[in-house]
């Protein structure tokens, strides 16, 4: 889940700025990790869903998002 002021990080119009972190992101895709941008957080920092790169889905709401998968067992790890 790319929560908050980080969805800006990935936003098409600044991916040479942050390309190391679009690619890592989209390498971790690539051997299986799930990558979801919450809509609420896209939405707050003046962006569309079609801002976000092709590499994860947009979901409503991230904090729910959250709830929802660590009731179904997943763990949330904050960096």
């Amino acid at each position: 889940m790319i929560p908050g002021p980080a969805v800006r990080q990935f936003a098409k119009k600044d991916y040479e700025k942050y390309q190391g972190i679009v690619d890592t992101a989209a390498g971790l895709r690539d051997a299986g990790v799930q990558i979801r941008f919450c809509n609420n957080a896209i939405h707050a920092n003046g962006l569309t869903p079609k801002d976000m790169p092709g590499i994860g889905e947009v979901v409503p709401a991230g904090y729910v998002e959250i709830a929802d998968l660590t009731h179904k067992g997943y763990a949330h790890l904050r960096p």
